[in-house]
């Protein structure tokens, strides 16, 4: 009974793996399967389990996770606690793989789906156009909301870490796999070029530049730089609408107005970051829904959003629940690093997910608390090292 027990919640949480790229098509999935894991984890749990992780990531996390919802509650009961209860969801997540010793399989699944996504994406645009008497753009139009199984900017990210898992489980040492996962890279790599994902093209660029630091030959790195540039210049050269993603009026004093000239993002930050300087909420903030309230009386932008939040989490939490939040946040990426400095796997993806938090409120929507807390294991987990209890061997 207790083997079967321990294959199911296996079983279980590959599915949360593989499901959380489809957002669009199995939105509840996740949750159906997450609650079947917490059931099952009294059953799997053993002791020797919780040395598994990194503690000083793990105890900033619970601590800022109990600090923020206190918050919540003390400062601002009137405001719901779903940012705080998304903020306790990933934590809880990062917690239920501890009873799996091995995050190879988790890596492949993920990747698996991933890759998925890609090629259902590409099924549909080619649909699209075959059926189009229009000319097909890819910049922008409903049928690239409709075509993709989740958003672009997330899509986006998704194959970022589907590139870094891959690098990752190449590693150095030749196995049969690796011509699949050099395959999986190539391909990824070109559907964000295909999309024109700014968030993709620009966290491939920056993590191509990273390995610079981790390379020891010069012939590497010069191979690195070269192959970015052709890779780039070849691109941009041949996709019109992709220059169009980035050619922004030369005219705006900042690189943010640059980048996201007629992006809301744009008006957030810069209302999130006036609210900065004229608000006083030092210690308690002003609540996840009083920031987002104050954000879009504050913008006079023509949108169809009812709601519009700062779009960087870390401005968030300073507005909302104050500095030390705000501090605490910081801290556990900062933990994260010191710990992880050597590998470039590890600071790539750490690297990826504070870049997107910069842009992003992730723990506005349940599917980013997944995705932080997807990314987070990969971050501070470790498995151990014996063959007892390995509950990834279905």
């Amino acid at each position: 009974m207790q083997q079967l027990l321990q294959k199911l919640y296996v079983l279980l949480f590959y599915g949360i793996c593989f499901l959380l790229p489809l957002e669009r098509y199995v939105r509840i999935g996740p949750n159906i399967l997450l609650f079947s894991l917490i059931l099952l984890f009294p059953f799997v749990i053993r002791k020797e389990d919780t040395k598994k992780v990194i503690l000083p990531p793990i105890v900033l996390l619970i601590v800022f996770s109990a600090y923020t919802f206190l918050n919540q509650l003390i400062f601002h009961p009137e405001q719901p606690l779903d940012v705080p209860g998304r903020i306790i969801l990933s934590l809880l997540f990062i917690g239920l793989i501890l009873p799996i010793n091995n995050l190879r399989y988790v890596k492949q699944i993920f990747i698996g789906s991933v890759f998925l996504c890609v090629l259902i994406s590409v099924g549909n645009m080619l649909s699209y156009y075959l059926g189009s008497v229009e000319t097909y753009q890819f910049v922008k139009g409903d049928h690239i909301a409709n075509a993709l199984p989740i958003e672009r900017l997330y899509l986006g990210f998704l194959c970022v870490i589907s590139i870094i898992l891959s690098v990752d489980l190449i590693g150095s040492k030749f196995k049969p796999l690796n011509r699949y996962y050099a395959i999986n890279i190539v391909i990824v790599t070109a559907f964000v070029l295909l999309i024109s994902s700014r968030l993709g093209i620009v966290l491939i660029s920056i993590l191509v530049l990273l390995s610079l630091f981790y390379k020891t030959k010069k012939v590497d790195r010069l191979i690195s730089v070269l192959g970015l540039v052709l890779v780039l210049s070849i691109a941009f050269v041949s996709s019109p609408e992709l220059r169009n993603r980035f050619n922004r009026s030369v005219e705006k004093e900042r690189i943010v107005d640059y980048i996201f000239q007629d992006d809301i993002r744009s008006d957030a930050w810069n209302e999130s970051f006036h609210m900065l300087k004229h608000y006083d909420y030092i210690l308690k903030g002003i609540g996840f829904q009083g920031t987002k309230e104050n954000v879009t009386k504050r913008i006079n932008h023509q949108t169809n959003k009812n709601v519009i939040n700062s779009h960087n989490q870390f401005v968030d939490f300073m507005l909302s629940a104050g500095i030390p939040a705000f501090l605490l946040f910081i801290a556990i990426f900062i933990g994260t690093f010191v710990a992880r400095k050597k590998d470039y796997v590890k600071i790539a993806l750490l690297l990826s997910i504070v870049f997107f938090l910069l842009i992003e409120n992730l723990y506005h929507r349940q599917i980013g608390a997944y995705y932080v807390g997807l990314v987070m294991i990969f971050l501070v987990y470790e498995p151990l090292k014996t063959k007892k209890h390995q509950l990834d061997v279905v």
